[in-house]
């Protein structure tokens, strides 16, 4: 006899709230920059909300993780940007013929273990002008009871001090 999930799913236009038996998961796959702020007012709400309506549930991290093709203007710049992050040597290392894809990835956690961050950049597979990252944010520690806004803005500091490391300033501006 199988057992019934231990989760809820509901759909809203497109994207997808699931209540697990140990986390809340929201996903927004494909948005445009109009749609943030309807995001975060979604998100807000629930977020805020949540704590009130089921007080005996608590949680001590919050994870985020966004996904994105950002499209670089100028032709080559894609390979211009990832030329740093090539393994030199690896076309010798292999018997036959091989085009290398650099790519880069690095993590980061704070001393004090309050946050760590994951950030991955590639070429995107949908587009040749454009870079595929990947940006995991992980606070620990957090309180249900705390606004979500002071999540949402310590996410987006790490978030932009990724993106800075690899000198995409601006590619997430507030819109992450």
């Amino acid at each position: 006899m199988r057992s019934a999930p231990n989760r809820a799913k509901y759909s809203i236009y497109g994207a997808s709230v699931a209540l697990h038996a140990n986390k809340l998961v929201f996903d927004f796959p494909s948005l445009i920059p109009s749609d943030l702020s309807i995001v975060r007012e979604v998100l807000s709400s629930i977020h805020d909300t949540f704590p009130k309506a089921f007080p005996e549930l608590d949680y001590k991290t919050m994870e985020v993780a966004f996904f994105g093709h950002l499209e670089l203007l100028e032709d080559g710049a894609v390979e211009e940007f990832l030329e740093r992050y090539k393994v030199p040597g690896i076309e010798n290392t292999f018997k036959s013929p091989i085009v290398s894809g650099p790519a880069m990835k690095f993590a980061v956690v704070s001393q004090d273990q309050k946050w760590q961050c994951s950030f991955v950049a590639e070429h995107s597979l949908l587009s040749p002008r454009a870079l595929f990252t990947a940006l995991h944010v992980s606070l620990r520690d957090v309180s249900p009871s705390s606004p979500f806004i002071e999540k949402l803005e310590a996410v987006l500091g790490l978030s932009r001090s990724c993106f800075a490391v690899v000198g995409l300033e601006g590619a997430n501006g507030s819109s992450t």
